[in-house]
């Protein structure tokens, strides 16, 4: 599953894009979320951009920081 549509037109260089996107495949994968309309995969998704943004470049880190905010905003 891409995050290239929830980048709303924001650009890139390609291997940030490329990192991005393995840090979303590698969040879903571990929350077992598959649904492309699902809120969460849009929370997540935008976390890591926030993320990238700030200047996060490793997919393992990015992972790791979005499903440990996501895991404590769980119930």
């Amino acid at each position: 599953m891409p995050i290239t549509p929830y980048l709303n037109g924001m650009s890139f260089h390609p291997e940030t894009k490329r990192v991005m996107g393995v840090a979303f495949e590698m969040a879903c994968a571990a929350l077992r979320l598959s649904d492309r309309g699902d809120l969460a995969n849009e929370i997540i998704a935008r976390r890591i951009i926030e993320l990238a943004k700030a200047g996060e470049h490793n997919p393992d880190l990015l992972c790791e920081r979005v499903l440990k905010e996501f895991r404590a905003q769980s119930p």
